[in-house]
């Protein structure tokens, strides 16, 4: 049965997580809950513990640090890594599939709980491979993959795509990616202005955006100067 975690619908409250058959039914971590049992009726919202929340976000870090030092954090539950610029951890030989079966492996050790890991060229790319994960708790999406990858997601996926952007595709019958670059750029642009043009760039898997890593501070101190 799909799980929301999330607040009171009643008063606002957002998705704060889901099981993978909410995703599969449009359910998105963020989205206000009265939304998300609209999409998934058959869903059991469980309410959130921000006190127990926090205190996991906490491990959780400490625990994927162990495997890199250098991460973005990326609200309660998510982060971002660049495997490319490595760590003390991280043998230049081991491969992206072996990366990230060390961090499923180090969370679940430590706090028993499953990681959903992607690994793809940009950081958009890489959390849609990890809501799409393979039988290992994991996606790989190689250079050569984003295009097929890409192709069969609802633009709904997209960075960017909000109320309004989704209204205006579906009233052009868009419903995958492919479909959406099948499009005279020039008509995206018409019904979308400038805000088009960026998403036919991630529609293409063209991302700008870097991943800020920060190492972990171990010392903390304080100083008052009368």
């Amino acid at each position: 049965r799909p799980v929301l975690v999330g607040g009171n619908p009643d008063k606002g409250g957002k998705v704060q997580s889901a099981t993978h058959e909410a995703l599969e039914a449009g359910v998105e971590v963020g989205m206000l809950c009265e939304r998300a049992l609209a999409l998934c009726p058959g869903a059991a919202l469980c309410p959130t513990n921000m006190k127990r929340y926090r205190e996991l976000s906490v491990l959780l870090q400490t625990s994927l640090r162990q495997v890199t030092e250098g991460i973005e954090v990326d609200g309660l539950a998510g982060a971002y890594f660049d495997i490319a610029a490595g760590s003390k951890h991280y043998d230049d030989e081991e491969d992206e599939r072996a990366f990230a079966r060390r961090m499923v492996k180090a969370v679940r050790e430590d706090l028993g709980l499953g990681l959903r890991v992607g690994v793809a060229p940009v950081k958009f790319l890489a959390r849609l491979a990890a809501e799409e994960p393979d039988d290992d708790d994991f996606r790989f999406v190689a250079n050569d993959q984003v295009a097929a990858f890409l192709s069969v997601l609802s633009p709904e996926r997209l960075p960017g795509v909000g109320v309004k952007t989704r209204a205006t595709l579906a009233s052009l019958k868009i419903q995958t990616v492919e479909q959406l670059l099948k499009l005279d750029p020039r008509e995206v642009e018409n019904h979308l202005g400038a805000h088009g043009r960026r998403i036919l760039g991630y529609a293409r898997g063209e991302d700008e955006a870097r991943i800020r890593t920060a190492a972990h501070r171990k010392t903390l101190s304080h100083e008052v100067t009368f």
